[in-house]
């Protein structure tokens, strides 16, 4: 679905006009709309679990201006820039 970017009224369509595909997945009838949308949400939760992916419960949000980065804004921004580049 997500690399031919269809939704999964377009994967049952899909499924139709390609008898090859089919066979490949060992399908001996196409699924409907509903069915491909729970195993997507199953397979889902399934990835998140051997994945261990969590979910956040509570975020923090910094608007103190402190960066991360080693650089201060000044040095970045004042002290290399081109007019001070060009003057030396």
């Amino acid at each position: 679905m997500q690399k031919l970017k269809l939704i999964t009224r377009d994967v049952v369509s899909f499924l139709r006009s390609n008898s090859n595909i089919c066979m490949h997945f060992g399908l001996f009838r196409i699924p409907g709309h509903t069915t491909i949308v729970r195993f997507v949400a199953k397979i889902k939760k399934q990835i998140d679990l051997v994945l261990d992916i969590r979910q956040a419960l509570s975020v923090a949000v910094d608007s103190t201006g402190f960066e991360l980065e080693t650089k201060s804004y000044y040095y970045r921004t004042t002290w290399n820039s081109d007019k001070r580049q060009k003057a030396k």
